[in-house]
């Protein structure tokens, strides 16, 4: 995952906001980060902006307007409780304010020219997810130094921005690559010109990262691609059933079980197999959308069954997520 670049970017659009304002550039919605852990959602406000301006559901609108005030060159986050999958009546408030300070640089009459972001683990509200910009941060920040005001242009070098810039397409991720172009004049003085380059496919992977986002998923289709990536990236980890030997046992978090009727997965195999599908909604969602779908058998109560398996001769079982073959014809096919 292209994480230097991420952080690269979003320090880059956060420092130099003000200046991308007077250029009529608007980051107009919230940027929800998603951190695949606790660590990461903590510490990467401080990566990208400095002195960053944190919230969270009990700070209150005159606290933030507080907070708010002479702002420049930060960003404006608000922190949220990891797995949160829907916005509730105590988190609206806030959430609401921050998407009114994007859009309209104000919070009922305080004024701050400020890039606003959601810090968020694991998942995101549908609420958040259609009025943000979601960036999917994968992995561990503390090999990351950022040197925040290594690539600040200076003076001189705006008008060249300005016209680096106008070869951009005009939408909603004209932020994103104007904040790559910022530092195009430093990256040529330190010679790092290549970076640039690096910096734009990490704007284009962004770009269709927040489309799928917002896009409506045909749900029994991507169930099936993503269980035909898992087996054709991971074919020494498909095991048969009903016969495990002891090292088959010992496997349940990392292969894929099948019969000719299902698919077994454990809880950690489910999440990475459907990684993207449960950052959209969020572990249990998903889990209930296949429910509702036909995808997946389970116990009354429960996202999970028992899978009946074979060692040594004996009978065992192990609660697991069973997935219908039937309904994911192509995927049992490749098994074959």
């Amino acid at each position: 995952m292209f994480i230097n670049e991420i952080v690269l970017i979003l320090n880059s659009l956060t420092i130099n906001y003000p200046i991308m304002v007077a250029m009529g550039i608007f980051q107009d919605v919230p940027i929800a980060l998603v951190c695949d852990n606790t660590a990461t959602t903590r510490k990467i406000a401080e990566v990208i902006s400095p002195a960053p301006v944190v919230v969270d559901p009990f700070t209150d609108i005159l606290e933030l307007h507080n907070k708010m005030d002479g702002i420049c060159s930060q960003g404006v986050f608000c922190l949220l409780a990891p797995g949160i999958v829907k916005v509730q009546k105590r988190e609206k408030a806030i959430v609401d304010a921050m998407i009114s300070l994007a859009a309209y640089g104000r919070v009922n009459q305080t004024l701050a020219v400020a890039p606003t972001y959601f810090l968020l683990t694991k998942s995101v509200p549908y609420y958040i997810e259609k009025n943000s910009l979601v960036i999917k941060v994968e992995g561990n920040l503390d090999d990351i130094e950022t040197e925040l005001f290594k690539y600040l242009p200076s003076a001189e070098d705006i008008t060249f921005i300005k016209e680096t810039v106008k070869a951009f397409d005009v939408d909603e991720y004209l932020p994103l690559k104007a904040a790559a172009a910022f530092m195009l004049p430093k990256l040529n003085h330190y010679g790092e010109c290549e970076m640039y380059s690096e910096l734009l496919k990490t704007c284009e992977f962004l770009i269709e990262s927040d489309k799928f986002f917002k896009s409506d998923v045909n749900l029994v289709e991507f169930v099936q691609s993503c269980l035909l990536d898992c087996i054709k990236n991971h074919q020494e980890q498909k095991l048969i059933l009903p016969n495990l030997d002891a090292d088959g046992e010992k496997r349940f978090d990392t292969a894929l079980f099948y019969n000719r009727d299902y698919i077994y997965l454990s809880d950690k195999k489910f999440k990475q197999v459907f990684e993207k599908l449960c950052v959209k909604w969020g572990v249990n969602t998903l889990k209930e959308k296949m429910l509702n779908a036909g995808l997946l058998k389970a116990d009354k109560g429960s996202f999970t069954t028992k899978m009946q398996y074979k060692c040594n001769g004996e009978t065992k079982s192990q609660r697991m997520h069973c997935i219908h073959l039937y309904e994911v014809e192509t995927v049992a096919t490749s098994l074959i």
